[in-house]
């Protein structure tokens, strides 16, 4: 434990990258992802349908005031959305996730426990920075939605690199100029007639949104003569499955919502998805009291045949490493862990944690209590996981312990997960 707790240190004492708002993106999805790691599917459920929601409180003043910008002056708008300078907001659901168990087998010495997995998966983060952008051939493109980019020749994007812009000008000017620049589309025209380069003194909407829908066969394996005895054992998971991914990464600058764009609705999924085969893995120890595991998800094994659909969201895949204890007094159960999970996109630090999760139980173990509380380097959670016989309720909410990462506030988040485990 004491050299678990020295690897912790270290890592949080490691330095971070300057903002990005993909890195910060797939940090803030991945941290999330750790909470549905402490409440997995179990053995014993039929079709479990899973709805997980998170959202920043602010999010929703700051869609209403992004709407009434339109309809003000430049000045107005810019002292309307510059409240929000420095802040991020975060929008993440999960509509419907099923688990569908299928029969159990043994073989080769190892009993295996198939269900057939349907996820879906919608994501949001706006950051937001009154800062001076200096315009050249490639900070331009940030200006110019990336589902825009994929659409536009070479010939198109070159022109847009080499033409000059000046505070407030939009990429495009007119038709006239669309054609010159052999962009033959109206509908890609008129939204690049609405995207423009920022003003002074305007503040710029960094937007990321990504949406995904994904569908395998999911194996949860052990030995079961081991397990049966209670010695030490091997478990894991393997999880091929079928991923449509689709994402928008665009800057918008108050001159941009004047003009009647809006990040958000000029997403459309068909413009931008992208399909994958990838494959989640899991190998674990189980020692009384403890248990670790090592996991890689996220594995690319084959990408679409469309390479004009290329996404902004990386593929590197997802390492955890993961260890916890479990201790037993009474009717209290009592769960420290400590992990880290890992991408390209962020540095270890941001990936590490230490929590502890607690459980009571009541009336034959048809209602349990879990209470946990986690700390990373950004985020102190607090929840707890309500198990009824055929729903769970996971309420939580992940308060900022540190004022700005990268030059910017880190906004609380509040999230809930609701489990229908039985019918």
């Amino acid at each position: 434990m004491k050299k678990l707790t020295f690897f912790f240190v270290l890592l949080i004492s490691l330095q971070t990258n300057a903002y990005d708002i993909l890195d910060r993106f797939i940090l803030f999805e991945d941290r999330l992802k750790l909470l549905e790691e402490l409440n997995p599917y179990g053995d014993d459920f039929v079709l479990p349908l899973d709805l997980h929601a998170a959202v920043s409180p602010d999010s929703s003043d700051l869609k209403d005031d992004a709407e009434k910008a339109k309809n003000l002056t430049l000045t107005q708008a810019n002292d309307l959305i510059n409240k929000y300078d420095k802040t991020e907001h975060v929008v993440h659901l999960k509509p419907l996730n099923m688990n569908i168990r299928l029969p159990s087998f043994g073989a080769f010495n190892f009993h295996f426990v198939p269900a057939f997995r349907v996820e879906s998966s919608f994501g949001l983060l706006i950051g937001i920075r009154n800062e001076t952008i200096t315009i050249n051939g490639e900070t331009i493109l940030l200006f110019v939605p990336s589902t825009i980019q994929s659409q536009l020749s070479a010939d198109s994007l070159n022109y847009i690199r080499t033409k000059s812009y000046s505070a407030g000008d939009p990429i495009m000017a007119n038709d006239g100029e669309c054609t010159t620049a052999g962009i033959t589309n109206p509908a890609i025209c008129e939204v690049l007639k609405k995207y423009k380069v920022p003003s002074a003194n305007s503040p710029v909407l960094r937007s990321y949104l990504k949406a995904e829908a994904k569908a395998g066969l999911h194996f949860n394996y052990y030995s079961p003569a081991f397990k049966a005895k209670g010695d030490d054992y091997f478990y894991g998971e393997f999880f091929p499955y079928y991923s449509m991914r689709s994402d928008f990464k665009v800057f918008a600058a108050t001159d941009t919502l004047i003009a009647g764009a809006n990040p958000i609705e000029d997403y459309k999924p068909s413009d931008q998805t992208q399909n994958y085969v990838f494959v989640d893995y899991r190998l674990g120890y189980q020692t009384k009291p403890f248990n670790m595991y090592f996991a890689i998800e996220e594995l690319k094994i084959m990408e679409g045949s469309d390479k004009s659909k290329k996404i902004a969201f990386e593929n590197d895949p997802l390492i955890r490493i993961h260890g916890d204890a479990d201790f037993k007094f009474s009717v209290l159960k009592l769960q420290p862990f400590v992990g880290v999970h890992l991408r390209s996109n962020y540095d270890a630090a941001d990936g590490a944690y230490v929590g502890v999760q607690a459980g009571f139980s009541f009336w034959q173990d048809r209602f349990k209590l879990l209470p946990k509380a986690i700390l990373d380097k950004e985020y102190f959670t607090l929840g707890v996981n309500i198990k009824l016989w055929v729903v769970h309720i996971d309420p939580y909410a992940k308060v900022a312990v540190k004022s700005e990462v990268d030059g910017v506030k880190s906004p609380d988040i509040f999230g809930i997960n609701l489990r229908v485990v039985q019918f």
